[in-house]
């Protein structure tokens, strides 16, 4: 993620804050998981970096298992529709993520929707404890 960051402009790169704030667990049929305590509230922040749609950042928050998580990635975002109105987004990001049952390479795929500088993202990521997964959800912010 360094490296990105030192290869793009300083003048052409947008920043980005990101709250984390809950997830959905799910069992292999798309129902509410309550078989195990999970936590669905997941306070944390993060931070991003983009320019031209390519991307970078790092975060970390409470993760399911009240473990403090750490993650960074790399990515490209799409964004449909004027960024300074209603738009959406669709990005696909590969980083690193140590926490949530992981602790090693990952790919998430990413949809948002949002109004001007905010946008509301999600993301589903597979459980490796059992069959099914969860939805997270955070907001960004464009300073």
């Amino acid at each position: 993620a360094t490296l990105l960051l030192a290869a793009l402009p300083a003048h052409a790169v947008d920043e980005h804050g990101r709250v984390y704030g809950g997830s959905y667990h799910f069992d292999g049929h798309g129902r509410h998981e309550s078989r195990y305590d999970l936590n669905e509230r997941n306070p944390g922040l993060g931070l991003e970096f983009e320019q031209s749609g390519w991307l970078a950042g790092a975060g970390t928050y409470k993760d399911s298992y009240r473990q403090q998580a750490r993650m960074a990635y790399v990515g490209y975002r799409w964004t449909f529709g004027d960024t300074q109105g209603w738009h959406a987004n669709v990005a696909l990001k590969a980083g690193y993520l140590r926490g949530s049952g992981f602790d090693g390479p990952v790919a998430l795929p990413t949809v948002g929707v949002g109004y001007g500088p905010v946008s509301l993202e999600a993301t589903v990521v597979p459980r490796k404890v059992s069959d099914g997964g969860v939805i997270a959800f955070w907001l960004r912010y464009q300073f």
